[in-house]
């Protein structure tokens, strides 16, 4: 068994990128379904998906799609807490259409998703991000990580790769020091040290790729040339970006696992329960083979009547 665990935001912020630039070079109709609903994207995002996960479809395999929405709404998480300015550089949803789209679509998705027998998991108060880290570490069997941020390369082990659909690009044990010219063990610390720009995170000034492989891979030696506050930067920069700096709390491990069924089942009319759902998105017929070519190597336990 396979666990291929999705960064679901990631992968629909792309989906809805690509899409509009799409429409803005073509002059081509957005495609409204029978409610209302603007479904371009959502479109792509079932066909990205699809072709995101591809390459790990030859054995039997469970999909995860893992969001940052919280259900938990009125809580901070800790990183906010710690470093105030964590993430501030990023448009809220008033000034983001694209934001916002994301948040409009999330629900669309699940209910696709759901008949699909594609699992959505959303934290408590946690971000995605400790949420896809946790899954990798106690899902049964070997994970694949599906997503383009560098934050999860520091989940690769024996039993987790990470996969970059956009670059086609499977980062394991074997490759790992080639992707990132340091080794695992010295991953994060290297992160730490040049910093996240992303998430407006600081790490030391002037210290780029070759001076923080430097450091790291001789730190007894070079970090006796840093001073007392660049020690404690990256000590507090470490932590906002290591996974598994904080584990999940015990209430956040049973929301998860609450979410997650543990014996997989299918109703028996689901495939009739599909085609309307696609029928109601305006799925494509490209995007409903491709699922078929899945859902062939697929075995589910029928749910009984």
């Amino acid at each position: 068994m396979i666990n291929i665990i999705v960064d679901g935001n990631n992968l629909l912020h792309r989906s809805i990128a690509k899409t509009n630039k799409f429409f803005e070079k073509n002059s081509i109709t957005r495609k409204i379904n029978k409610n209302g609903l603007d479904v371009s994207a959502l479109q792509s995002f079932v066909m990205d998906l699809f072709y995101s996960t591809k390459e790990f479809h030859e054995v039997e395999c469970d999909i995860y799609v893992v969001w940052d929405r919280k259900i938990d709404q009125s809580s901070v998480n800790w990183r906010k807490k710690m470093h105030p300015l964590y993430k501030s550089n990023r448009p809220d949803m008033d000034e983001s259409p694209q934001k916002k789209e994301v948040h409009v679509l999330c629900k669309h998705i699940k209910q696709i998703l759901d008949v699909m027998g594609i699992y959505s998991v959303y934290p408590l108060s946690s971000e995605g991000d400790d949420i896809i880290y946790h899954l990798s570490e106690t899902l049964e069997g070997n994970s694949v990580l599906v997503s383009v941020d560098q934050d999860f390369y520091q989940c690769v082990s024996e039993n987790c790769v990470v996969y970059n659909p956009q670059k086609r690009l499977t980062i394991d044990l074997d490759n790992f020091k080639e992707v990132t010219t340091v080794d695992l063990e010295n991953f994060v610390k290297f992160k730490s040290i040049k910093g996240d720009p992303s998430d407006n995170i600081k790490g030391l000034r002037g210290f780029a790729d070759k001076r923080a492989k430097k450091l790291v891979e001789n730190w007894e030696e070079e970090s006796a040339k840093l001073s007392d506050e660049q020690i404690q930067t990256i000590v507090d920069t470490q932590k906002l970006i290591d996974l598994n700096w904080k584990p999940l709390t015990s209430k956040e491990v049973l929301v998860i696992s609450q979410q997650i069924p543990p014996v997989r089942v299918k109703q028996k009319d689901t495939d009739w329960n599909l085609t309307k759902v696609f029928d109601n998105y305006q799925i494509t017929d490209k995007a409903r083979l491709a699922w078929d070519s899945y859902f062939e190597l697929q075995e589910f336990n029928l749910k009984p009547e």
